[in-house]
Order: structure tokens, then C-alpha cells, then sequence
């Protein structure tokens, strides 16, 4: 069965926005860790975290901050060759703490927690 490839829709100036990805990559030089930032900008569909994602507890449901990036390239969270993407949308600082790889359908899902700058 052929899968619907989402790219364009991704890519779309009328469904997506510029975001800022800040990705650091480590390297171990002279038994220390050295530590590279690169900055560049992608289109990505910005959206709020379903209901079923929030934290429900007792007193009620409770929002972490989250938001779900969907992108045409993947965005990284922390493993053995950097730390988490940082992404910079609306004024507003969010690291990447899950993902998901939907490129069959031709993007990338991640989500992306509210930190405070």
C-alpha cells in the first residue's frame, strides 16, 4: 500500500513556520569534551499537544509546556554525539525531548519542552 508523503504540506509556506534549530555536536579532544553549536533556520507545522498527551493527575490535567514540531528533516534529541536540539519559535525557547520518525509519509515528529531562557 503506497503511504501519503506529507513533505510539500510540510514545506508549505501557508501551513508551516520558520523555526531556529540550535544543534551541539561533542567531540572528544585532549581527554575534554569540546563542545560545537550550529544554528541554521527550517519550516516546520507548529501545533499544541493533544489532550491525551497531557499529565494527568488527580488535582487535574497539567500542561508541560510542549509543543509537537513536524519537520522535513529530523531534529535530534540528547544521544552519545550531542545534547538535544534547542529550537527558538515565537520568542520562546524549547528543547527537544521525544521524537518519532514518520518519514515514510515524508516528515519528522518532535517534541519540543518550554525552557526558560
Amino acid at each position: 500500500m503506497a503511504l501519503i508523503n506529507l513533505k510539500r504540506t510540510i514545506n508549505s509556506p501557508v501551513f508551516s513556520q520558520n523555526i531556529v534549530v540550535t544543534r551541539t555536536e561533542d567531540t572528544w579532544e585532549g581527554g575534554r569534551v569540546e563542545k560545537t553549536e550550529t544554528i541554521f533556520k527550517m519550516s516546520a507545522i507548529v501545533n499544541n499537544i493533544k489532550e491525551s498527551e497531557l499529565n494527568q493527575l488527580p488535582e487535574g490535567d497539567f500542561s508541560t509546556g510542549v509543543m509537537v514540531f513536524k519537520t522535513s528533516e529530523p531534529l535530534y534529541k540528547t544521544n552519545s554525539s550531542g545534547t538535544s536540539d534547542t529550537i527558538l519559535w515565537n520568542n520562546k525557547n524549547y528543547r527537544i525531548i521525544a521524537d518519532a520518525d514518520a518519514s515514510g509519509y515524508g516528515f519528522y515528529k518532535s517534541y519540543g519542552a518550554y525552557i526558560a531562557s
